[in-house]
This record gives C-alpha cells, sequence and structure tokens, in this order.
C-alpha cells in the first residue's frame, strides 16, 4: 500500500451568528512566469499495472442544518489580445471494452424544483456554435434522443 499525502486546512469550532466560523481554505496555484508561461497544475490519479487506474473526485462538503452545499466552478482565465482556454470533458479510449460515458444532470429536490441544465454559446460579434452529433463509426452510429419526462 502506497503512502496517503493528505492536506488539509485549519478548522474553526465557532458557532454562532455573529461570529464568522469560516474553516480555512487550500489554494494550489502554478508558478508565476513574467516572460513565458506560467506553470501548471495537474492532478493524477495512481496508475496500476495490474488493474484499474485510481478515481479523481472533485466534490463539495455537504451542508449543515440552514445553509446550501458548496458550488464548483470550473473556468478558464480571460485573455486580452487571443483566445482565452477551453474546457474539454472527454473520456480516454477503450481499445476492447466499452467507452465511457459522459453524463451532466441537474441536482434532484424531492420536495422542490430540480436543478436546471443549461448550455449556452458564448456572446460576440457573433456566438458560438452549438453542436451535436454522434460520432462516426465503421458500423453503426449511435442514435440521439430529445425527450421530456
Amino acid at each position: 500500500l502506497g503512502g496517503t499525502v493528505m492536506v488539509t486546512a485549519g478548522a474553526s469550532n465557532s458557532v454562532g451568528a455573529d461570529v464568522s466560523g469560516n474553516g480555512g481554505d487550500v489554494l494550489v496555484a502554478g508558478g508565476y512566469a513574467a516572460g513565458a508561461v506560467g506553470g501548471s497544475i495537474q492532478l493524477l490519479s495512481g496508475f496500476s499495472s495490474a488493474t484499474s487506474s485510481g478515481d479523481v473526485q472533485v466534490l463539495t462538503a455537504n451542508s449543515g442544518a440552514t445553509g446550501v452545499s458548496g458550488g464548483i466552478l470550473m473556468e478558464t482565465g480571460s485573455a486580452l489580445q487571443s483566445n482565452s482556454g477551453d474546457i474539454t470533458l472527454q473520456v480516454g479510449t477503450s481499445f476492447y471494452g466499452l467507452g465511457g460515458a459522459v453524463a451532466i444532470s441537474g441536482g434532484a429536490a424531492p420536495t422542490s424544483t430540480g436543478g436546471a441544465v443549461t448550455v449556452l454559446s458564448g456572446s460576440g460579434v457573433t456566438s458560438g456554435n452549438i453542436d451535436l452529433a454522434t460520432a462516426a463509426a465503421t458500423s453503426t452510429s449511435g442514435d440521439m434522443s430529445l425527450s421530456v419526462g
């Protein structure tokens, strides 16, 4: 068994309406570069020569009795005179098994309104395209369906 590395920010045990009581933050940042490309950050799961590689999970904790759970924001930086960065969600290739799926879903709310899923192209002089397509196949291309409820 390989060793575990755990980085934990400071806890706060303060409670009450007039006390902030916030726990400490954890910040991981790539290095600054004045004349070249700034440093990258990679989260890479462990390799296994025998079975499966490890998972990478990005999670927020459950909320307390009266709060909301934390959000997750994935955002690239802005660019002044060039293109802003892309965000790509891509599943790796499976040579002899099934390809992995990508699922995006709004949150369930058994006693209220479920969370929405919005796909919006970028605004500009000309707005960006939205393309939905099944991939080309050597035998049969996959189906596409759109349904309500």
